[in-house]
């Protein structure tokens, strides 16, 4: 999502860290500390989005409306990122942590207050919208590269099982308590509670260390930037990763842009059913990553990201078939593990395989890829005003199949 002190603040040195082996994920209290306040803040982010989906199409109707506040949030994460990423190979990561949510929790809870007893504008959505991308673009890049520092390379994979599995818990109680608030209180509500979540994250921020980065080049934050680029560019299998997930996402996103008017309008279901639906992804993407945390997956990586990727695809093709909650929900959850999968995999290929001193900078660029949907937010949401949405999700699965077999005539397809 310069340091504000901490009891907890630990001066340590990268480069002259302690060869005694890290603790157990469960007895690390950094990395404790960390999972434990970013679930807690992805909670409040899926109760926020549950609410925004459906108070844009109730102040609007327009998937086209949804589309562009999506743009909006994802913009100046496309802007930034890359500034994020080279600015956390230079400082500690911590730092980075801190500001973001105290920045988040104060903003969200002064426009909280304001909300009460009445309906945001639109333009509202868009201002606000465009303030949590732009923490995103330092936060993310930040909070992906820290998690490698704090456990051993060889934990990375189930760190990043884990890691997930924690995170997508969250998508299945967000989603599902957001459409309650929603339906049930207010929007205003639904604003105070995530910046609470944000105020929680941020206290537990101050028991992470204070790690330095290892020296890098020296040269000002372009030229960080650009020496970033080439590294990435120069490590196929994280390249290829990056390159075919980031255009898949360009279809995926008819999840967030079409499904809420496709469930709401064309099924006629509630906002409790609307919250439970799309809650089944986040139960499906648990799935995944609980079978990560246990199992390491160390062979035919590559070819299980582009499997899992084409599957996914299909899910989609049946989606002009269904009549009933339980048909949608068990879409949406092999969807879940499906992807969950996929993602798993590039993020854990990005953090083994790149090296420390370029691990933020990396992660900007991955950030950036994954801020790109606002190409999908901008199609799918104008083609959703006129064309039926069953017609939208048939083009978007064919893509993503597409993507997937394009992808086995790459590297990736014999990577490890």
């Amino acid at each position: 999502m310069g340091t504000l002190g901490g009891i907890c603040s630990l001066n340590i040195s990268i480069d002259k860290a302690s060869n005694k082996k890290p603790p157990s994920f469960w007895t690390n209290q950094s990395l404790l500390a960390l999972w434990t306040g970013q679930g807690l803040s992805s909670i409040g982010t899926g109760i926020y989005q549950a609410g925004l989906a459906w108070e844009v199409v109730h102040i609007t109707g327009s998937t086209l409306a949804m589309g562009s506040i999506l743009i909006a949030s994802t913009m100046p994460v496309i802007v930034f990122s890359l500034w994020g990423g080279a600015l956390g190979d230079r400082i500690p990561k911590r730092r980075i942590l801190i500001f973001i949510d105290f920045f988040r929790w104060v903003v969200s809870m002064i426009w909280a207050f304001t909300l009460f007893g009445r309906d945001p504008s639109v333009g509202e959505l868009y201002v606000f919208s465009i303030f949590l991308g732009f923490t995103q673009a330092f936060f993310k890049p930040a909070y992906s590269a820290l998690i490698p520092d704090l456990i051993e390379k060889k934990q990375i994979s189930r760190a990043v099982g884990i890691n997930q599995l924690i995170m997508r818990s969250a998508d299945i109680l967000g989603p599902s308590l957001g459409g309650v608030l929603i339906a049930y209180t207010s929007f205003g509500m639904v604003v105070m509670v995530n910046a609470l979540t944000f105020s929680l994250a941020y206290g537990l921020n101050f028991l992470l260390p204070n790690l330095f980065p290892q020296k890098t080049e020296k040269g000002s934050p372009l030229r960080h930037i650009r020496s970033g680029i080439r590294y990435f560019i120069q490590e196929p299998a994280v390249f290829w990763s990056v390159i075919l997930i980031t255009f898949a996402n360009l279809s995926a996103v008819t999840i967030q842009v079409n499904l809420p008017q496709f469930i709401q309008i064309d099924l006629n279901w509630t906002p409790q059913t609307y919250g439970i639906v799309i809650s089944c992804y986040g139960l499906g993407t648990t799935v995944a990553f609980l079978f990560l945390s246990v199992f390491s997956l160390k062979k035919r990586r590559g070819m299980l990201y582009l499997i899992t990727l084409f599957t996914g695809g299909t899910m989609f093709l049946f989606f002009p078939l269904v009549h009933f909650s339980w048909q949608l929900g068990g879409l949406l959850f092999i969807m879940g593990v499906v992807f969950g999968l996929t993602g798993a995999i590039s993020i854990t290929l990005t953090q083994e395989l790149t090296q420390q001193a370029y691990r933020s900078r990396v992660m900007g660029i991955v950030t950036v890829s994954g801020a790109l949907m606002p190409l999908g937010y901008g199609l799918w949401g104008a083609l959703g005003d006129y064309l039926h949405n069953t017609v939208v999700f048939l083009a978007a699965g064919s893509f993503i199949c597409l993507v997937a077999l394009i992808g086995g005539k790459t590297p990736l397809r014999k990577t490890n």
